[in-house]
Order: C-alpha cells, then structure tokens, then sequence
C-alpha cells in the first residue's frame, strides 16, 4: 500500500483554521484546486456515509465519501469513490493540531491506497504535490492576508504544465459533474443538486432565470416507453395542479443532439403565472438502463436556453 504525508505549520489559532475547514461540502471555499463541491446522494453534510462531488481545475471530476469526522480531534477522513487516478482502497486524513509556542497550528494530510508499480511515482506526486500541498498552502496564505506577497501565494499556485488555480473571479464558466455512471459539463450559472431514491439516481440543475435540467437514471427492467410515458404524465399532473394551460400541440415530438445523436422526445408547451414554458422530455436507452433527459425553460429565455442546453446534451458520457 503506497502512504503519502504532507504538513505544514499554520500561523492561525486551530480553531480558526478548523472552522475554515471541517465542512465537508465547503472545500471550494479553501481548496485552490476544486472549482466545485456538490453534496451528493442526499447527503446532509459532516454525517459519516455524506458523498460530495468535486470538479477540479482541470475539469477531472471526483466523488469522495466522508467515513470519519471529529470535532474533538479536529481531523476528518474521506475515500475516494470514482475518480480518474488509477487507486483502489483509497483513505485519506486531514488532522490538526494545536501548537502552544505561538498559538499556531500543525496541520497534516496523510493518503493510504493500492496502486500499480508503473503509476505509483505519479498518483504519490500528483496526490502529495497538486492536491495536499496545494491545500495547506492556500490555507497558510489564508491565515495571513496582510502578510508579504499574500497575493501571490494566493494567485500563483502551480500545477504541471504550468497550469495554476485561480482566483474566484477568473474561475472557469463550464464545469462537470461526475456520478452514478455518468458525467457532463454544464454552466457554472446552473447549481447542481442530486440524489438517489428507490433505485433512481436524480441529478437536478438549475439557474438564477428559467433555466432547468434534470437527468434521470431509471435501472433495468424499466423501458424507454414506460419512462417517457411515467414523466409526461407525471409532469402534465403537477403543470395542471398550478393552474397551467396548456397550448395547441402540445405533447407533439421535438428533436434534439444528445450524445451526438439526433433524439426525439416530446415537448409541453404551456402558460403559467403569466410566463409561456416549453419542457422537453426526452428517454434514451442504455446498456442496463435508461437516461432520461428533461430540459425545460420560459420561451423569453430561448437564446439562453441555445446556448446552456447544448452544452449539457452535448458532452454526455
């Protein structure tokens, strides 16, 4: 089992550097190298079996389950579900300590995991380097913004090739989600939820406008047919529940590229709360499954609707 550890002195109070990281679902806030974290699986938070999805700088995407967390021995410890590195029993740590000369904190963040010889150089450096050193030393930088060449301590944190994190307001436009057998990137403008009931993983995302996109997955034996036929009338019930009225031809056929194939679905078209919507329902089968797809947005925003939707659709795997 290969073992990496890196620390480092914090010249913060523990405490305030433990308030700044024992939320399991607000590492985005700290780590220069996560653009995202989405709690997953209705997870709640800082309660053992809690799934959080993370997208990094580079797009990789990550899911990590929280398996331990003490406030008393301020350390948490995390296990990495799917991601692109190739480990297996993967058990990472992050522990603080308090240091009386100085009221400083040591802080250390420790990995265990299989590996094959041929990748073990390279997961320990990328894990040790851009990933645990890269976090300890945002939080070194955090702990002292009035200190010397804070900004560039902040801003200039490398990664190979010369990459580096950024800032917030630099950070990219497009992320990706990654979970329950399937990924995509979309809008960083649309906030992404999920969950996972009775059998069927539910991924929700939605804007500040109209914007609206949910991706079910249904597990065999469930047919194409019967989920279409389920989400039409189930969406069709809820519309009329809230007063809408629904327009000439809706429920008609309406095509779309997914997954770089031309889809037909189906289409509602309606008025509700003075506002014309168009919601787009589409089923497409997979190995063991099936994906359904449901777009929807106020016809006032179909420009922003052409250019969030497609790239959702468009870069499913």
């Amino acid at each position: 089992m290969t073992k990496v550890q890196v620390s480092a002195v914090i010249d913060e109070p523990v405490e305030q550097v433990w308030a700044r990281v024992r939320n399991f679902g607000e590492i985005a806030d700290w780590h220069p190298a996560v653009e995202e974290c989405v709690l997953a699986d209705g997870s709640s938070g800082n309660e053992m079996g809690s799934v959080r999805v993370l997208t990094l700088w580079n797009e990789a995407a990550l899911r990590e389950k929280l398996t331990a967390h003490a406030d008393a021995e301020r350390s948490f410890t995390t296990e990495i579900l799917e991601s692109p590195l190739p480990i297996e029993n993967h058990s990472a740590t992050l522990r603080l300590d308090h240091i009386s000369d100085g009221d400083c904190t040591l802080t250390e963040w420790t990995a265990e995991f299989d590996v094959a010889q041929a990748d073990e150089k390279a997961v320990r450096d990328l894990l040790a380097n851009d990933i645990f050193q890269a976090g300890l030393d945002r939080l070194k930088a955090l702990a002292a913004p009035s200190g010397p060449g804070f900004l560039g301590r902040l801003l200039a944190v490398f990664f190979p090739k010369g990459s580096r994190a950024r800032s917030a307001s630099e950070r990219k436009k497009i992320l990706r989600f990654a979970g329950y057998g399937i990924s995509f990137r979309h809008p960083r403008s649309m906030k992404v939820s999920s969950e996972k009931e009775s059998g069927i993983a539910t991924i929700s995302l939605e804007d500040e406008e109209s914007l609206f996109a949910m991706i079910q997955l249904y597990p065999s034996p469930t047919t194409v047919g019967e989920v279409r036929k389920l989400l039409m009338e189930s969406f069709k019930t809820e519309f009329t529940s809230q007063e809408a009225k629904f327009l000439k031809g809706s429920g008609g056929p309406v095509k779309r590229n997914i997954q770089g194939v031309e889809r037909e679905g189906r289409i509602l078209d309606f008025e509700l709360g003075g506002h014309r919507l168009n919601t787009e329902i589409y089923a497409i089968p997979e190995d063991k499954r099936v994906v359904a797809v449901i777009l929807q947005h106020a016809v006032a925003d179909a420009e922003l609707a052409a250019e969030a939707f497609p790239i959702i659709t468009d870069s499913f795997e």
